[in-house]
Formats: C-alpha cells, sequence, structure tokens
C-alpha cells in the first residue's frame, strides 16, 4: 500500500490506485491519513477518535470510528479484493496502548510512588 499526503491525497494498493469517489467518507481518508503520519502506522482506538472526532462523546465516537474502518476497508476493496490491505488496516487500529504509551504510563506510576 502506498499513501501520498503532499499535493493529492492518493492511495496505491499494488498497481491499483484507489479512486476519491471510493471514499464513501471523508472520515474514512482522514483516518488513513492519521494512520500514515502515527509511529509504526499504528494507533490506539481511543486515540484515532480523539483526533477524527475531537468533539464527540467516547460513544459516539467509537461508533463513528467503525463506520470509518468500514467505508476505509471497503474503498481499499473496492475495485477488486486485496486481503492484505485490509488486513493491515484492521491490525493498524489497536484496542491496546503502544509500547511507548504503555512504557509512559508504567513511567508516571513509578513517579507517582515515591520510590
Amino acid at each position: 500500500m502506498r499513501i501520498r499526503l503532499l499535493g493529492d491525497f492518493e492511495v496505491s494498493v499494488g498497481p491499483r490506485t484507489i479512486a476519491d469517489a471510493s471514499w464513501r467518507l471523508r472520515k474514512a481518508a482522514g483516518l488513513i491519513k492519521i494512520l500514515a503520519l502515527a509511529p509504526q502506522h499504528r494507533l490506539p482506538r481511543g486515540r484515532a477518535t480523539e483526533l477524527v472526532w475531537p468533539d464527540s462523546d467516547a460513544k459516539t465516537a467509537s461508533n463513528n470510528l467503525r463506520g470509518a474502518l468500514h467505508a476505509a476497508r471497503k474503498a481499499l476493496g473496492a475495485e477488486g479484493s486485496d486481503d492484505r490491505a485490509v488486513e493491515v488496516l484492521q491490525r493498524v487500529v489497536t484496542e491496546e496502548p503502544t509500547e511507548e504509551e504503555a512504557h509512559a504510563s508504567l513511567m508516571r506510576l513509578y513517579a507517582l510512588s515515591g520510590r
């Protein structure tokens, strides 16, 4: 998968370029852009919802994320199935925090413990 962010936004999966019309939701394309820039192209679900839907409550943002992921998967497979691209998209929005976030949380807990 190749993602071009400078100039016009463009996603290519193998030899195929995803047409603009395939992005049914603007937020689905926005989510792909954020993931392209995220460290290791991974992002915890909570962080993704904060970035894409900052004014929504947690439940609404979570529902919106599901819809955007569905739209992105559909766009990536719209003109032919590429299971690898869809699999990558499913893995990049994670349930767990990244190693950096987990480490930072542990360090905060350690500092609060006074040891």
